[in-house]
């Protein structure tokens, strides 16, 4: 097989400073600053601090209120910041649970605009006009006209009305992660082609790589379907978000700017054919219906992380955050220190999509859309709350 340099890019992204990244645990970035979004800080520093609370998605771990991130935006925007914990076992059960009894954070991050509308009908999540985001947030109103290609201030539309920002943000690939330890054991090196996907995997299954003398490894999940399929040339969307399988109710836009249904097309006959192929073989987790993911943090792969598996895909920074280097703490994402943690003895390296017959591959992507981010009816209540959150919309160095 031929060698190729594995050191990954870090996926760039365009990421408002919305207090969502915070509470998952990661980095405020920015870029300018803005006098008026200032001056919205400033008028409500004449009565104090102004307390928010903030669910920003499913995490593995309460925030941690005396962390250094959150006292330095409590003191940038003049709030005292609390994070809403929601058990992350049964996380969406948990949460329903904690909105029937009244309690609801101030800020919430949605999964999709069908999850915006059924927070909408109950009662949830409060109207946030267009009107008053371009005037107290017009440096985030000047990046979103500029990224929109339509679709981004549409996003949180829901009935006439609009319930929150949508995150202009780059596209951001998934990417293949390997047990490199496995790979040195057998002597193989990663792998390119689809043909080279199959004597790797096939490898994994019967040449015993974590030399436990049984033959009780597989060499991937579903979590690489929408891999298979990408060399084909279509569309999948599986793994983080949608639980274990795929969903088949996503267009994909031909080269004709036409869009289709990719299902249906023969391309899709022949990437179920191999994955077809594979299970058979042993090659796909025969308990792969029940998905890589057990629990908590949705992006994790317990079947990697446990060793069932060789090969999953996921979000690069969920992995590494600059590099493939494992020996630096702060490079190591959210799954990777999962994954060391429950097997300090793995080594991971990232990898290219499989490449198909006619040199095509691909994975799924994150759009150009990102984090959904509403203030609750009970926020919108209080004009406090509704100026300190379009402050945070400003970036800063």
């Amino acid at each position: 097989m031929r060698k190729r340099n594995l050191n990954m890019k870090q996926t760039k992204r365009f990421t408002c400073c919305l207090l969502s990244a915070a509470m998952a645990g990661t980095m405020l970035a920015g870029c300018g600053s803005s006098d008026k979004a200032a001056d919205t800080s400033a008028a409500a520093a004449d009565d104090g601090p102004v307390q928010m609370e903030f669910l920003g998605g499913q995490t593995t771990a309460e925030v941690d209120d005396n962390a250094e991130v959150v006292k330095m935006i409590e003191e940038r925007f003049n709030i005292d910041l609390k994070g809403f914990y929601v058990d992350p076992n049964n996380f969406q059960e948990n949460l329903n649970v904690k909105f029937a009894g009244g309690e609801m954070p101030d800020v919430i991050v949605v999964g999709s605009p069908a999850e915006l509308a059924t927070y909408v009908e109950g009662g949830i999540i409060g109207e946030l006009p267009i009107e008053t985001i371009r005037e107290k947030a017009p440096t985030f109103a000047k990046v979103a006209d500029e990224y929109d290609d339509g679709s981004l201030w549409s996003t949180m539309i829901y009935n006439g009305k609009n319930y929150g920002v949508a995150q202009p943000m780059n596209q951001s690939p998934m990417a293949m992660f390997w047990r490199k330890d496995w790979l040195d054991k057998l002597g193989l090196e990663v792998p390119e082609t689809l043909e080279e996907y199959e004597e790797v995997l096939t490898a994994f299954v019967e040449q015993d790589p974590d030399g436990n003398g049984k033959k009780d490894t597989a060499g991937a999940a579903e979590r690489i379907f929408g891999a298979v399929f990408g060399a084909f040339g279509l569309r999948c969307i599986t793994g983080v978000g949608t639980g274990s399988g795929f969903t088949v109710e996503e267009m994909q836009l031909g080269e004709d700017n036409v869009p289709f249904f990719p299902y249906i097309r023969p391309e899709a006959k022949e990437a179920l054919t191999v994955l077809h192929d594979w299970y058979e073989k042993g090659i796909i987790d025969k308990e792969f219906i029940t998905g890589e993911n057990h629990g908590g943090y949705a992006g994790l792969s317990h079947s990697f992380m446990n060793g069932q598996i060789g090969l999953t895909c996921a979000p690069p920074y969920t992995y590494f955050a600059y590099s493939s280097d494992m020996k630096a703490e702060d490079n190591l994402g959210i799954c990777m220190k999962e994954m060391v943690a429950v097997n300090p003895d793995a080594v991971v390296v990232p990898g290219p999509a499989p490449v198909g017959p006619e040199g095509k591959s691909g994975t799924e992507a994150w759009g150009k859309i990102g984090r959904l981010t509403c203030l609750t009816t009970k926020a919108v209540q209080d004009p406090r709350k509704v100026d300190a959150f379009l402050a945070m919309l400003v970036h800063w160095k």
